[in-house]
């Protein structure tokens, strides 16, 4: 049976890079804002849910949502945002589900659930255990810039999320961002031998 490991971490907190150290032929990785991709698509579900509750003002010309045009919008107010995530929740859960099913049918050893809003949407509940990746909230700050995000967006999405103590307390493990990517992930390696993900 595989084991399902969930990532998460606040913006900007380092969970794909903490993921990207578990790749292996025997792991399957699930990044939860790809499995969204799909959802937003025009004549699907969720999109006319979106229009409805954001407007049109987050579509191009031809109809199609523009990912950081809903973004400003959702981020706006946390209220904005609980919506939105209100909106996903459902698909979202039913997607990362298919996709264990379909990892364990590849006969995955480890499965990897990586979601900024693990617990607020109750998908911890499909892991093992959560791996919550942690970095000073300054540096988050940095490196959501440095991705593109006005301060006021980054500011709007870190309070949209749980806090920092939260996370941490209902998360199995907690590790720190590390200087480098190869420190990040022997810390990683170590934890995944310990507990026998892999």
């Amino acid at each position: 049976m595989a084991y399902i490991l969930g990532i998460t971490g606040g913006l900007s907190a380092g969970k794909t890079s903490a993921a990207q150290c578990l790749v292996s032929d025997k792991s399957h990785i699930i990044e939860v804002d790809e499995l969204a991709r799909p959802l937003i698509q025009p004549g699907s579900v969720c999109y006319e849910k979106l229009i409805e509750k954001f407007g049109k003002q987050i579509c191009a010309s031809d109809g199609s949502i523009i990912r950081q045009r809903l973004a400003n919008a959702a981020f706006a107010t946390p209220q904005k945002a609980h919506y939105l995530n209100e909106i996903f929740s459902n698909p979202l859960t039913e997607a990362i589900k298919l996709e264990i099913m379909q990892a364990r049918m590849k006969r995955a050893q480890l499965v990897v659930v990586v979601a900024a809003i693990m617990f607020e949407q109750g998908w911890d509940k499909l892991c093992h255990g959560v791996l919550n990746i942690s970095a000073p909230e300054s540096i988050r700050i940095e490196r959501a810039i440095r991705k593109g995000l006005s301060e006021m967006d980054v500011i709007r999405r870190l309070a949209s999320q749980l806090g920092e103590k939260e996370r941490m307390n209902k998360a199995n493990w907690t590790i720190y961002t590390q200087q480098t990517i190869d420190d990040l992930c022997k810390k990683i390696n170590k934890l995944s031998v310990e507990n026998k993900w892999l």
